[in-house]
Formats: C-alpha cells, sequence, structure tokens
C-alpha cells in the first residue's frame, strides 16, 4: 500500500462523507437502512492526525506519511456499527480510531520504517521479491533452523536478512506457512477483496442460550483478536480465552500492562490442542456457545479447523 507525504494529501480524494464506511459495513452484515448515529465530521486526513496514526508511520526519524485509504475514518465507523448492533455504547468517549493506535501509546512506540513499531514484524528482501515476516515469540526464533535449515541466534535479523536475499520467495513461503509461521508474500496485490465476514451455521440459538450472558471463546492472539474479543466483553459478554500450553499467546512477554488492558477479566484456559484429550477439551468448551472464532491458520494448527463443524451441530456455531 502506497504512502504519501503528509504535504501532498490536499489533492487525495480520501474524504467520504461521515459514516459511509458504516453504511457499507452494515449492508454487508445484512442490515440495510438499519439506524445509527455518528458525530464524525472531521477530514479522514485529520482523523489520522488526531488519532496518532502519523506518529506510526514514515522512516525512522524522517517525516511522516499518510495512507490513501482512510484508515482512521474506517476505524471509528467499524466502531460506529458495532456500537449499533449491540446496543451498548462501549468503551465510551473512545472512538475507532484510537483502539488501533492505544497499544503504541500505552508502550511509547514510534515509527520504525520497514519494522512494524516493536520490530517484530518486518520487511525482508528475498532473492525473486518481498516478505513480510513477524516472529512475536520466542517459540517463532526456534522455528527458523527447520524453516531456513541453517541456524540463526535469536534476534539476529541481520543473520537472517543475509540468508533470506539468496533464496526465492516461492522455496520459503510455503514452509514457513506449514510451520506456522507469520508471513506472507509482501509484493503481491489482490485482484479484488474477498469476503471479509463468513457464516458456518444460521442455527438459531437454543432459547435458553438466548436467555443468558452470551459466552465469546477466543483462540486468537497477540493484538487484533483479543482487542475484538475485548469489545464484545465490553458489550457485556463473557469472553474465554484459550491458548496452547506449547504455544501461549506471545504479548505475555510484552508489556504486562497492555495484555492487561486487552484480556484483564476473560476467563483463561490453557490447553494442550496437540493432544486428542486437549482438543475434545476444546470441543467441549465450545459445545452450545454463542460466538467462536480465531485468526486463519496455516500449519500445525490447522488441525483446528476441523473443530466448528465437529460442534455445530449442537449450537448455534
Amino acid at each position: 500500500m502506497s504512502l504519501l507525504p503528509l504535504n501532498q494529501t490536499a489533492a487525495l480524494d480520501i474524504s467520504p462523507a461521515p459514516g459511509d464506511y458504516a453504511v457499507k459495513l452494515l449492508r454487508d452484515l445484512g442490515f440495510n437502512g438499519f439506524p445509527f448515529s455518528t458525530n464524525r465530521a472531521s477530514h479522514p486526513a485529520t482523523r489520522m492526525v488526531d488519532s496518532g496514526f502519523l506518529a506510526l508511520t514514515g522512516d525512522g526519524l524522517g517525516d511522516p506519511v499518510i495512507c490513501p485509504v482512510p484508515l482512521a475514518s474506517c476505524a471509528d465507523d467499524a466502531l460506529t456499527v458495532f456500537r449499533a448492533l449491540t446496543g451498548v455504547p462501549v468503551l465510551r468517549g473512545i472512538e475507532g480510531a484510537e483502539l488501533l493506535t492505544e497499544r503504541a501509546a500505552v508502550m511509547g512506540l514510534a515509527r520504525n520504517g520497514d519494522q512494524s513499531t516493536t520490530g517484530h514484524c518486518r520487511l525482508l528482501a528475498t532473492w525473486d521479491g518481498t516478505i513480510g515476516l513477524n516472529l512475536a515469540r520466542e517459540s517463532d526464533w526456534e522455528l527458523l533452523p527447520a524453516w531456513i535449515e541453517c541456524a540463526v541466534e535469536r534476534g539476529d535479523w541481520s543473520s537472517l536478512a543475509a540468508h533470506l536475499a539468496t533464496v526465492p520467495s516461492g522455496a520459503i513461503l510455503g514452509r514457513g506457512r506449514e510451520l506456522g509461521l507469520a508471513l506472507a508474500d509482501a509484493t503481491i496485490i489482490p485482484d479484488a477483496l474477498s469476503h471479509w465476514m463468513r457464516t458456518t451455521s444460521f442455527a438459531a440459538a437454543p432459547l435458553a442460550l438466548r436467555r443468558r450472558r452470551p459466552r465469546v471463546i477466543d483462540l486468537s492472539s497477540l493484538w487484533a483478536g483479543p482487542l475484538c474479543s475485548r469489545l464484545w466483553q465490553a458489550a457485556g459478554a463473557e469472553v474465554v480465552k484459550v491458548e496452547s500450553t506449547q504455544r501461549p499467546d506471545g504479548a505475555r512477554s510484552g508489556s504486562a500492562a497492555f495484555f492487561e488492558r486487552l484480556n484483564g477479566g476473560k476467563v483463561c484456559v490453557s490447553l494442550d490442542l496437540h493432544t486428542p484429550e486437549g482438543q475434545q477439551a476444546l470441543r467441549e468448551l465450545i459445545l452450545g456457545q454463542i460466538w467462536f472464532w480465531r485468526l486463519p491458520v496455516q500449519g500445525p494448527c490447522a488441525r483446528l479447523a476441523s473443530l466448528p463443524r465437529t460442534c455445530s451441530p449442537s449450537g448455534p456455531g
């Protein structure tokens, strides 16, 4: 995605009317004409500044850059839709864009060029392209010898970059995904947007479930998924955070204050998901619940993809 210097944004057409993205989200969800209200009046470029996004973009201590897509305004509208559909003014006084920048504010992070603000995710050149690689856990570094077939010391990004520069992207992407590494080809631009939401079951929840407090089973980790379940928690749901004993949430090794901000008050369950006993415990946990989700997974964790299907006949999905 291209970025432009702030002084070139005046000519950009990134100013949809307030609420346009909210209307699109509601339409995609099947809620045409659903009532909602928005107080946003700022130009999207102004929202990028006000929300703190520009403190996170650009090369090191250089000038900030702005994305031609109105990310801050879209985040505001997404939270507006969530509040409208739940009927709960969750996180009153906070807008969606601030949710996307709060980690940097809490942890004192700043722009970092071709690296993420934490330095865990980086753009790395290969022999014929560029990949994005996220090594957020200690266990991620332990997988590198099996991935690139040579030893790399933890944190030695220079040696890793030097090796990847000699290897074609195709030779390492598939193997890395099989191992469960978070990586992608950074040169591919999709021809068309894929559907952002997929419903796997339309069964109505039993009356007993509809009368009780909703429970969300969350198998995600790090930041994006836990942020979503935090919103459901703020809306009144009970959230059960499930972690693998062999691959716990990498955010636990980061800022304790931010981890508590995302996950405080959730019920935490640790299971060995590589064993039949652990998988059965997860099935029993999911059965009959209101919501279950996980972020897309590949490699060893992909075996869990069968769990929702085995559970869906007994619950709403």
